[in-house]
């Protein structure tokens, strides 16, 4: 018995050294799905610290089982890669790594930047995001009418996060800049995210 546990051990490091091989091989070739997994294997934190995970999400902490050292700085190199190649959960990773500062400094102005990027994609995570930094001038000027716009692009889209919180922010707003928000809402959705400033 001991021997199969043994044997079952090293059978199944191997299979995780074989699949961290095969996807570096790829990611090295410029697939985006493969740079962000190893960007995901690299990576020391998950989706609830990151803060891109749903409010219902149980978090738990899985230990990294693919034998790598976690490492924050080479998890952003790969989210950064696969980002630039327009992978839309990369360019989100990219954007929460940004704005909490794992693996390279805080700034907000370029979290920003990435969460508008997978915000106009269609992830309504990064539009949540994108809504709040605009909510509480993060890495932007303040802007309420931007920030419903984007929280209303996820609340139609069913985020239950945006669908919670519109109304705290259309309680900040004039009457106005509810008018005004709602407008560019529908431009928004659409133009399909593409025409949301």
């Amino acid at each position: 018995m001991k021997y199969f546990l043994l044997f079952t051990l090293i059978m199944s490091s191997s299979a995780f050294s074989n699949e961290v091989d095969e996807t570096m091989r790829l990611a090295i070739q410029g697939d985006a799905n493969a740079q962000f997994k190893l960007g995901q294997i690299y990576d020391k934190v998950d989706e609830c610290e990151l803060g891109i995970s749903d409010k219902y999400q149980i978090c738990i902490d899985i230990e990294n089982s693919y034998g790598v050292t976690e490492d924050d700085a080479v998890a952003f190199k790969w989210y950064a890669k696969a980002a630039e190649m327009r992978h839309v959960k990369a360019q989100l990773y990219l954007a929460a790594m940004y704005e909490k500062g794992y693996g390279i400094p805080e700034n907000d102005a370029l979290a920003v930047k990435w969460y508008r990027k997978a915000a106009k994609q269609g992830d309504v995570k990064a539009q949540n995001n994108l809504s709040v930094m605009y909510e509480n001038s993060e890495g932007v000027s303040k802007d309420l009418v931007r920030a419903y716009v984007w929280k209303s692009m996820a609340k139609t889209q069913g985020y239950e996060d945006a669908k919670e919180n519109i109304e705290i922010t259309k309680s900040k707003m004039t009457s106005k800049q509810i008018a005004q928000a709602q407008e560019l809402a529908l431009k928004c959705w659409e133009s399909e995210f593409k025409d949301c400033d």
